[in-house]
Parts: C-alpha cells; structure tokens; sequence
C-alpha cells in the first residue's frame, strides 16, 4: 500500500476510533457510580444492562442452582440487590459462571468492570497477533465491540478475542491456540466451529489441546452446578426469546419483534442456517484457493447468523470477523467493495438506533448477513 493511502487509512481509523471512544464516554455518564442509570429511561437498566442478569445468575448457581435461570428470581435478586426497575433474562453458560468465579465476591459495579477492562485488554492482545502495534490500538478503539459490550454486557469480547487467538495461533503455537480454543467451550457454537477448524486444517495439537480444555471446563461446571444446568440455560434462552424477541439480533429473533408467527421466525433462521452452510461448504471444500484469514471471517460471522439467540454484545464475533478480512485485504489487496463495508462494520453503532427505529432491524444483523458474501468474494 502506498505511503499516501496508508495516512488516509489511519486517519480513517483515528476518526471512527475517536467518535467510538466519545460515544462510549457519553454512554458511561449516564449511569450513577452504582451503575444505575441517572435519568429514568426504558433503553436503560443497569450498567452493562444484559451483564446484570448474567451476574445474578452466577450468583444465584453458587447458592441456588435450581432457580438461577428462572427470570422472576433473577428479576427479584437485582431488585433486592441494586434497586433496579428491569426485567432480567439470563441465559449464560455454566461454564461462564465457573469461569467468573473468582469474580463473584465483587458488588456488581466492581464485577462489571473488572470483566469488562480484562475482556477489553484481551481483545487489543487478540488484534495485536493480527496488525502491527499502531494499527492495533487504533482498530481496538474504531471497532464497535468494546461499545457493544459496555452498552448491553455479555462475554462478546472474550469470545471474540479467544477465536482470534486459536485461530491465529494454531499454527506456529498449537498447545496456547488450543488452550484459547479450550476456552471457548463456555460457547458451545463457536467452540464447535472452531474444533471444526483445527480438524479441517488437520491441526491436531491445537485440536486435542482444545478438546481437553473444553472436556475440563465443561466437566467442572457440571459438576459445581449439576448437569441439569445446561439444560435449564437452553431453556431460559428460548424462553427469552419467545418473552422478549426484540432484545435480539438474529434473524428469528427479528422477526419475532416485528410480530411474526413462531413458524415464520424459524423458517426464515433455518433459510439463514442453510445460506451460511452453503457459503460454508464453497469456502472450505469448494474453492481450490483457500485463505484461512477469510474462514476466519466466515466462521465469526457465521456464530452470530447460525444461533436464534444471538444478542447485541455478540457483535465482538462481528468485530473479530471484520478484522479478518481487513488482515486478508492488507496483505493480498483490497477490493472495490471493501471500503464501504469496513466504514460500515466500524460505524454503524452510530446510526443503528435510527435505522433499526425506521426499518425495524438492526445494523448488526445486515451487517452478520453481508460479512459471509464478502467471504465469499474473497475466497475467489
């Protein structure tokens, strides 16, 4: 790239980084220091606001594993708790909950914001193995991920920053790309995926590492909490999406908001299950080419398009997937349709509110939808 595109791109990067970074700012004043919101507002629950509710259940399995998917308890717990007026709903893995113990003595600003600063740094270390130093401060602060996981909470970050570092690593790093790998079993679709990956590209260290870490992880948990956990975690997660659909960003959960049928909601997810399969497939067994930066790609954007519960803080896999491709673009070339797509998988929490106002889906979503067609265009 020549000297003078180089500038532009940085100043891009600076623009879009400094704007995230106000905006996230703007975002944290309107929460008091007990993370609750200043000003009496629907949209705002507590800080980190879906994080709430993962935090109360991982509470409520230390003490009372029977009821801490059930939302009334959850609901009650953050009320007795912090006062708060919201509905909670959570859904978080077992595994998230053994994985944040160390955590959980903290009162829920000090958890928030201990999860989100280490979720933070470990996503920059995640970029780091993909750009240069100055590229990767830049992308850490332009990309929305760390907005999206201050605003609604979630482990986006950490899941994001594990698969780009498994996926990185596995092959001159086997043992420490399978230990991140490993860790990723506290999401079982993108730990699936990613097992998938270190198979297909018959990178056993880095699989059987994962596979044993995952195996612990998963083990520990059920066994700290009783198996019967994850089964009352995948119930709660259907239940909220059928109780509130619109705190999704998935194609059923879309549709469901905007008062589709069941039926319809999960025709149209399965038609997006079988569209990303199909892109999958050329992608992978297909094209004689293969980029593995770009299946990367593929496979973080497909995570957030193959599950129905996908929410907002997910975004990070969007994120991780962009990254990809712009790794892909610096060192093979852009091509005509690439700006356009970066300025709008890094800008688009700025208008999002507006257009998912005006057409009723969110940015995350078109943009989940678009990622694996600029896979696609890339494979070639």
């Amino acid at each position: 790239m020549s000297t003078e595109k180089r500038f532009f791109q940085l100043v891009l990067l600076f623009l879009i980084g400094a704007m995230t970074v106000y905006t996230l700012l703007l975002r944290s004043a309107m929460y008091n220091e007990d993370g609750l919101p200043r000003l009496e507002s629907s949209a705002l629950r507590v800080i980190g606001e879906d994080a709430a509710g993962d935090f109360a259940a991982f509470r409520l399995l230390e003490s009372s594993p029977a009821d801490a998917y059930d939302s009334a308890v959850q609901t009650a717990y953050l009320r007795n708790k912090m006062q708060s007026r919201g509905t909670f709903a959570a859904f978080a893995s077992p595994v998230k909950a053994f994985i944040a113990v160390p955590f959980m003595p903290l009162p829920y600003i000090g958890y928030f914001d201990t999860v989100f600063f280490w979720g933070f740094f470990l996503f920059g270390v995640a970029l780091y193995a993909l750009f240069p130093l100055r590229i990767s401060v830049l992308l850490l602060a332009a990309l929305p991920a760390a907005f999206l996981n201050f605003a609604f909470g979630g482990f986006g970050l950490y899941v994001a920053a594990c698969a780009v570092l498994s996926l990185m690593l596995a092959e001159n790093c086997p043992k420490r790309a399978g230990f991140f790998g490993g860790l990723l079993a506290a999401e079982p679709l993108m730990f699936a995926l990613v097992l998938f990956a270190f198979a297909f590209r018959k990178q056993k260290k880095a699989l059987m590492t994962a596979a044993l870490v995952g195996g612990f992880l998963l083990i520990a948990a059920g066994m700290r909490y009783g198996f019967a956990a994850y089964g009352a975690a995948v119930s709660a997660a259907f239940q909220a999406l059928k109780a509130a659909p619109c705190r999704f960003v998935s194609p059923a959960g879309i549709l469901l908001c905007g008062g589709a049928s069941p039926f319809v909601a999960i025709l149209f997810q399965t038609v997006c299950v079988l569209y990303v399969f199909s892109i999958g497939y050329k992608l992978f067994f297909k094209y004689r080419f293969k980029s593995e930066a770009v299946q990367n790609a593929f496979l973080c954007a497909a995570s957030v398009l193959l599950t129905p519960v996908a929410a907002a803080g997910d975004g990070a896999l969007l994120s991780a997937a962009g990254a990809f491709l712009l790794y892909d673009s610096e060192r093979r070339g852009y091509l005509k349709a690439d700006l356009p797509l970066f300025v709008l998988a890094f800008g688009a929490i700025f208008f999002d509110g507006v257009w998912a106002a005006k057409i009723g889906v969110s940015m995350q979503t078109v943009i989940a939808v678009l990622l694996p067609l600029a896979c696609r265009r890339r494979a070639y």
